[in-house]
């Protein structure tokens, strides 16, 4: 799962945690204690991930997901699942990309 970047509409922040995605690796401004299912994490360190600006970072983060809210506040996101069971995200200088639903 770190070598992909999943799209979630259920998570309240982005969390990056494959460092070939990002540049720019710095401590936060504020430590954010993150509550999941698998236990308490405290996130302490910001990344710039390229066309979507600075992003929380772990390292030991079992996936790299954005939250689909903020996505969506940069880019048109849309849905057909009549079509095919995928985001797609609109950019203006490339063609849509697809990011398949897991």
């Amino acid at each position: 799962m770190k070598e992909v970047l999943l799209i979630d509409s259920g998570t309240t922040t982005s969390l990056l945690g494959n460092k070939n995605f990002v540049y720019g690796i710095k401590q936060a401004d504020s430590i954010m204690r993150m509550e999941t299912n698998a236990g308490t994490r405290l996130i302490s360190e910001d990344v710039i991930l390229p066309g979507l600006g600075k992003i929380k970072f772990h390292k030991d983060a079992i996936a790299n997901v954005m939250n689909l809210n903020e996505l969506s506040k940069i880019y048109r996101v849309t849905m057909d699942t009549s079509k095919e069971n995928a985001f797609i995200v609109h950019k203006k200088w490339e063609a849509s990309k697809v990011l398949s639903k897991h």
